[in-house]
């Protein structure tokens, strides 16, 4: 069996209201181009022209008789090719076939053939809908569709499926479990019943064109696949006598008004325009009219009524009616109201137990059920707070646990929905242990809100939900109360102010007294804060919550009478306090109205500094760095650092000094270990503990870098809760990472989970670090919308070959790119970065720099951890590639990728690198010793940095203690050296390293032996000399030993080697000769300088041909004559 299942789902739904009985029309079809159904005795092939699909397989007649079978079987297509449809929406359809011993089906679609095919009508219609007798054969298949009317118009059918023959329900089943037959064989299959299938497909006609006599139709088949599609019959229904109405809908225009919508299925074949009527009644038997019900001669397919009750339920119904005869009433409900939001589940937890208010002219406190089995309740009708516009109240909403998310939201503008911009109150996140139950929050009344009643909305679900003020939930419920805003009385009584001091302050407390005023006011607010003046004052008719703001300013504490305070603080950090006083008396006048403040401040004790690390390593210098123990407006600090060369802290390499959290030290030893610790004091009480030590390696390799460009603070440190120590949330929903010394209250217990209070992170490589930034500033490059980034600028530009990013997303994973920045403006970007979301399973591509480290909610006002959880960190790794290995990088411009405009949520906290080692490398030296002294000779690595010179330094000690005389012998550029002046026979050490702008090499080490001393040569052979006046040393003439230096004195001892150039003078010199370092004793040689006369000469005359040889001169006995051309000599 050559049999291919192929499956597509596809629906089409018509929403309308048909009418008492439907007239159908088998239409007579013209333009079959192929005979499929197999029928009569004989073999299939002599009955078809075509198989069904592209695996020779036909349909077959209840009639069809072949060779291989004796009887004709029991199932088959009806002889007689009348069809009576199967599908239960349209009874009494029926499809008459074309003839079985002819063409009897529209085929087209084979692959290389046609892919459209046209049938046209003897007996066309005016209709309603068209419905199509086909199938496709070898797969499903996609179409397209052109009805033609008789006046030529046409009407297009949009894109719909031709299913499968076999097993498909994407399309009605009209037919089904008629068999087929192998036109190769004659093999018969019954199809077990249920196969092969023929479908019933709806074409719509226009509404404009049920006037108009169906003429044709053309298909075209818009899929590519093998598929076959056969159309085996059509059958209209008829256009009605009466019109029909499709279907019905209401919305709400006010509270007072709403608006009935209908669609027009037909006309009906009246002769006048369609008109409708609509009656509007109160009750559902459709006895009690509204006024104006029935309202007639409606030509529009819309109504608006007013004058309605505002929750009141209304019942309508509609009819046409088309001058002829009236359509069936289409019928329904309205009521102008707000949404109803609902539940799907059955769930009767994530319940709302109470909701109260206070600050309130009138206030209510309503208790409910512990359980949301109802799903909405309205309360408006008698929970009401009022209070006059431009004011506030507070509120309280209970919750059934913690796992329950709430939302409150207020209709302001009464356009019965919470959508509007300002009417989201507040959210309150659940699934987060420790959280309260009881949330707080404070409502503004806007200042132009007009007196009359608001809706105010709340709402809870299970945490895993998104909330809303409408539509359908899994579960939680909803309830709806009152705001009245009323008009105004007269202001309050201005009260006395308070008085406030403050005493007994340490690192983390302090303790506040308040005298209140003789008169007792109302009711005190007391706010903190870390500036000295709040930007704005407490406004009349305003009431604050604890948590709550005040011109920059947080509400610590609020209620009728206060006389003292304890305060949980963070070290180094300087409190303002103010304290005023209220008085308000419900409606009988405007408050709560304010006193002037009361104020006090003080500067809490600084803490104990952490040695954190080393930024930007190199191999002769890093910047070290430490916590700041100077909080908000805090006493300044000043740091010392002490560094040394063994973890004991027994070898001091230096002392240093400073007033930030850092210092860049220097001179370091390429390739040696160094161990910081530091501690930090303030001209007031401080904690000047040592820190624990810190250790890293002066060598250019793994470094955490030192950026700057951190935008968010996501990392509650300290003590208060989360929101105090935060500027920004890890997630969209307010969750922020916590440190090891997050503490909310003082009662809290100490954190077991969270980020290390030294912000070290160990990564995945052997010797890699990435250092967090300082908790109590911008720690993260945080990135919420597609397409907007963020640029970490290095401090110290390095090259590099490999850069590592400290990582993580809020809300889901989300996609970055990387471009590395370079100093030639030139840049390397890395696209389709995977940030996983923080408490993703780590990857290969994303290991867990640390993991287990909790979140805390920074709208809890409780400050509970949650944790520890798996929220993790992750690093990233991006590789700089060859050609830009040489390039320093200035930094990194982070791109979020992935869509979304406020989440997932992707970070950045730290950057390290793999840098790039340029310093010089030694690899071997030797030594060979000569008389008094020695030649040392040293080569570098192949992958050496340039060295710009060496230090050579010769000891006579192998500890290298006792340096020679003008040992290091700094500055050489040759590769050899040569020490001279030393003892003979004497063994000696010595050591080289290489040096370039960037660092020091290692030593390389080795020693030498002098050779014996040398014997003193014999004195050079030398006699006296006659030279002229005007001779130098360099024409005295000496013979010495092979290879000796021949020297000349002035002095038969001491006195300096005269120079070849000095002119002699009549006397004695003394000459010696030297063989390597050894000198013979001086021989005495005297010279005498002689002043030769003129010669006389006459002149004279030559025969031609005369040479220089036939001149003649007197001269002095044994002269030489010399002629020259010129008076000069030349």
């Amino acid at each position: 069996m050559n049999l291919k299942l192929h499956h597509l789902f596809f629906g089409i739904m018509l929403s309308f209201a048909p009418a008492n009985a439907q007239e159908y029309e088998q239409l007579t079809v013209t333009g079959y181009n192929a005979d499929v159904i197999a029928n009569g005795v004989g073999s299939a092939t002599s009955s078809t022209t075509s198989p069904v699909d592209n695996a020779n397989y036909a349909f077959m007649s209840n009639d069809f008789l072949p060779p291989t079978l004796t009887t004709p079987p029991t199932y088959g297509l009806p002889a007689t090719g009348l069809i009576t449809s199967l599908v239960a929406a349209t009874p009494g359809l029926t499809y008459q076939l074309g003839p079985l011993s002819g063409n009897n089906s529209l085929r087209f679609g084979v692959t290389g053939g046609a892919s459209t095919g046209t049938i046209s009508f003897t007996n066309g219609v005016e209709a309603t809908k068209l419905y199509i007798l086909a199938t496709s054969g070898s797969g499903v298949s996609t179409c397209t569709a052109i009805i033609t009317f008789d006046d030529g118009t046409t009407q297009a059918v949009a894109a719909f499926t031709v299913p499968d023959w076999f097993n498909s329900t994407s399309q009605p089943i009209a037919a089904q479990g008629f068999g087929r037959v192998n036109t190769t064989n004659n093999g018969i299959e019954s199809g077990n019943g249920t196969n092969p299938r023929l479908h019933q497909i709806t074409f719509n006609i226009d509404l404009a064109n049920q006037s108009k006599t169906v003429s044709s139709i053309q298909f075209t088949k818009t899929s590519t696949g093998e598929g076959i599609i056969n159309v085996f019959g059509v059958t209209a229904e008829e256009v009605p006598a009466c019109p029909v109405i499709a279907s019905t809908s209401s919305a709400t225009a006010s509270s007072t008004s709403g608006i009935i919508n209908w669609t027009l299925f037909t006309a009906g074949q009246g002769t006048a325009a369609t008109t409708y009527t609509l009656e509007v009644y109160t009750d559902a038997a459709y006895t009690a009219p509204i006024a104006g019900s029935p309202f007639t001669g409606i030509t529009a397919n819309s109504y608006t009524l007013t004058g309605l009750t505002f929750e009141t339920q209304y019942y309508y119904r509609v009819k046409a009616n088309n001058g002829s005869c009236d359509s069936p009433f289409v019928t329904g409900t309205f009521s102008p109201a707000y949404c109803l939001p609902s539940k799907s589940g059955t769930s009767t937890l994530y319940y709302i137990s109470n909701v109260a208010t206070t600050g309130g002219y009138t206030n209510f406190s309503n208790t409910t059920a512990t359980s949301a089995t109802a799903g909405y309740t309205n309360y408006a009708a008698t929970q009401i707070v009022s209070k006059p516009a431009g004011t506030s109240f507070n509120y309280s909403i209970t919750r059934g646990s913690t796992s329950t998310t709430l939302g409150v939201w207020v209709d302001w503008n009464n356009d019965l929905d919470f959508d509007d911009a300002g009417e989201t109150i507040a959210t309150y996140g659940g699934g987060f242990s420790g959280q309260p139950l009881t949330v707080t929050g404070t409502i503004t009344i806007p200042a132009g809100a007009a007196t009359g009643n608001y809706r105010m909305r709340v709402r809870s679900t299970v945490y895993t939900n998104t909330i809303a003020s409408c539509g359908v939930l899994t579960n939680g419920e909803a309830e709806d109360y009152t705001i009245e805003v009323v008009t105004p009385p007269a202001d309050c009584i201005t009260p006395d102010a308070p008085t406030v001091t403050l005493t007994n302050i340490t690192g983390t407390s302090l303790d506040g007294t308040v005298v209140m005023p003789t008169t007792a006011p109302t009711g005190y607010i007391l706010v903190r804060s870390t500036t000295p003046t709040l930007t704005a004052q407490p406004a009349t008719g305003a009431s604050y919550a604890v948590g709550s703001t005040v011109g920059g300013g947080r509400v610590i504490s609020a209620g009728a009478t206060i006389s003292t305070f304890t305060e949980f603080l963070n070290n180094n950090t300087h409190y303002y306090y103010f304290i005023y006083a209220y008085n308000e008396n419900g409606s009988a006048c405007f408050g709560p109205k304010y006193s002037i403040a009361g104020t006090a401040d003080a500067t809490t004790c600084a803490g104990a500094a952490t040695a954190v690390g080393a930024f930007d390593v190199t191999a002769a210098s890093a910047n070290l760095t430490w916590t700041s123990i100077v909080g908000p407006g805090g006493t300044a600090a000043t740091y010392t650092v002490e560094v040394y060369t063994d973890a004991a802290l027994t070898a001091l390499f230096g002392t240093y000094t400073s007033t930030t959290p850092w210092y860049a030290l220097t001179g370091l030893a390429n390739g040696s270990t160094y161990y910081f610790r530091v501690k930090g004091e303030t001209t007031a009480c401080d904690n000047d503990a040592w820190s624990a030590p810190v250790s890293f390696i002066a060598v250019n390799n793994y470094t955490p870098i030192s950026v700057t460009g951190f935008n968010s603070d996501v990392i509650a440190n300290g003590n208060g809760v989360a929101n105090l120590s935060t500027t920004n949330a890890v997630d969209a929903v307010d969750n922020a990472y916590m440190s090891l010394d997050y503490k909310a209250t003082a009662a809290a217990s100490a954190a077991t989970f969270g980020l290390p209070v030294n912000r070290r992170l160990t990564g995945n490589v052997d010797g890699l670090t990435l250092l967090l930034q300082d908790y109590s500033g911008n720690n993260s490059l945080r990135i919420p919308a597609q397409n907007t980034n963020g640029t970490l600028t290095f401090t110290t530009p390095v090259k590099a070959s490999n850069l590592y990013f400290a990582v993580t997303s809020g809300s889901g994973t989300a996609t970055i790119s990387a471009e590395v920045l370079f100093s030639d403006g030139t840049s390397q970007t890395q696209t389709g970065l995977s940030v996983l979301n923080w408490d993703n399973a780590a990857t290969a591509a994303s290991p867990a720099l640390i993991n287990a480290i909790g979140r805390v909610n920074r709208a809890n006002t409780v400050g509970a951890p949650d944790g520890p959880g798996a929220f993790k960190v992750f690093q990233l790794t991006m590789d700089i590639t060859a050609e830009n290995q040489s390039k320093l990088i200035t930094g990194v411009k982070f791109t979020k990728t992935s869509t979304g405009a406020t989440e997932p949520v992707p970070h950045v906290f730290a950057i390290s690198a793999k840098t790039i080692n340029e310093c010089p490398v030694l690899a071997a030296t030797t030594a060979t010793g000569i008389s008094n002294g020695g030649t040392i000779a040293y080569t570098l690595t192949e992958t050496s940095g340039a060295p710009t010179s060496y230090t050579v330094e010769v000891y006579t000690d192998a500890a290298f203690t006792t340096a020679v005389t003008g040992s290091p012998f700094t500055g050489v550029t040759a590769t050899t050296y040569t020490a001279t002046g030393l003892s003979p026979l004497t063994t000696y050490y010595y050591r080289v390293k290489a040096l370039n702008s960037n660092c020091v090499s290692d030593y390389v080490t080795g020693s030498f032996t002098t050779l014996d001393g040398c014997t003193t040569p014999a004195v050079p052979t030398a006699v006296a000399q006659t030279l002229c006046t005007g001779a130098t040393v360099a024409s005295l003439v000496a013979t010495g030993v092979t290879g000796a230096t021949i020297k000349w004195y002035a002095n038969e001892t001491g006195g300096d080697v005269l120079a070849g150039t000095t002119v002699l003078t009549a006397g004695t010199y003394y000459v010696s000769q030297s063989v390597d370092v050894c000198e013979s004793a001086r021989v005495a040689v005297v010279v005498t300088l002689n002043t030769t006369a003129a010669p006389t000469a006459a002149a004279q005359t030559f025969c031609a041909g005369a040479t220089v040889a036939d001149l003649d001169a007197t001269t002095l006995t044994g002269a030489t004559v010399t002629w020259s051309a010129t008076e000069g000599g030349a």
